[in-house]
């Protein structure tokens, strides 16, 4: 019974796939040294490196420039998450993490390779062409001669007549203001203007 047992938990026993995938040129003991380092991670499988020839932008690294990148699928034992994989790789082969790449699937090289492609493709005949000729007129110097129009038609609504403005002296303001008290000015009874 025990050794049924034992049988079924290692029949069980869950492994983890990664796809490495380290940019530029390296060293020839590349995979001995990888190999080395996942055993932290109980490395069950290390493919041989495969290198894909110089591109001028390689799909996982973007920001790169005419590199080569060499990929290794990877089986490991013990769990981690491919951030933690890509930096604890970095740090022993000493590339910059700029240069190292781990992916928990090979779908997801395969999903970004097929978002690319679509994004690239031309964009003749698309909506843009069949727009509306009317929408020239909501952009560019049309617009802004229009937006001009709008200012000014709302600043001549919004200005109303104060009684400020009604006012065109200052002689006229003290008479106002000597109206709506009821008295006169402590000037005006000196004979100060």
């Amino acid at each position: 019974m025990e050794s049924e047992f034992k049988k079924i938990l290692a029949e069980s026993k869950k492994t983890y796939k990664f796809k490495l995938g380290l940019a530029g040129a390296l060293p020839e003991n590349i995979k001995s040294e990888l190999e080395n380092a996942l055993k932290k991670y109980d490395c069950l499988n290390l493919s041989k490196g495969r290198k894909t020839p110089i591109q001028e932008r390689p799909l996982d690294f973007p920001k790169l420039q005419n590199e080569e990148v060499t990929y290794f699928d990877a089986e490991l034992g013990y769990p981690t998450t491919p951030q933690v994989l890509q930096q604890y790789i970095s740090l022993i082969t000493k590339l910059p993490t700029s240069h190292v790449i781990a992916r928990t699937d090979a779908q997801d090289l395969d999903a970004t390779i097929d978002s690319k492609e679509e994004s690239e493709k031309a964009k003749l005949e698309s909506e843009l062409e069949q727009a509306d000729p009317k929408a020239q007129k909501q952009v560019g110097n049309q617009r802004v001669m229009e937006l001009l129009k709008e200012l000014e038609k709302a600043r001549k609504e919004s200005a109303t007549p104060n009684a400020v403005a009604e006012i065109k002296t200052p002689k006229d303001a003290k008479e106002m203001s000597n109206k709506a008290e009821g008295n006169t000015s402590p000037f005006t009874k000196t004979g100060a203007k």
